[in-house]
């Protein structure tokens, strides 16, 4: 059995997910020491995708979709 950590590829992906994780806590912690309306919404924006990804495997109807949106937002 191959180690694949050794891949290029999977480690690019394990890099740039320890980029992103090391970004949220930055995100939480400028929060936390300062929790204006501008952190929240840097916070918001950067786990919309994830919001959106959500909604999108639930079934709903076409009018819905906003206000699942601002739910999870």
């Amino acid at each position: 059995m191959t180690d694949r950590t050794d891949e290029p590829n999977q480690l690019y992906e394990t890099e740039e997910r320890e980029r992103e994780r090391e970004e949220e806590r930055a995100l939480f912690a400028r929060y936390i020491e300062d929790p204006t309306p501008l952190n929240e919404e840097r916070i918001v924006e950067k786990f919309k995708p994830l919001v959106y990804r959500i909604v999108h495997k639930f079934k709903y109807q076409p009018d819905q979709f906003d206000d699942l949106v601002q739910v999870g937002s």
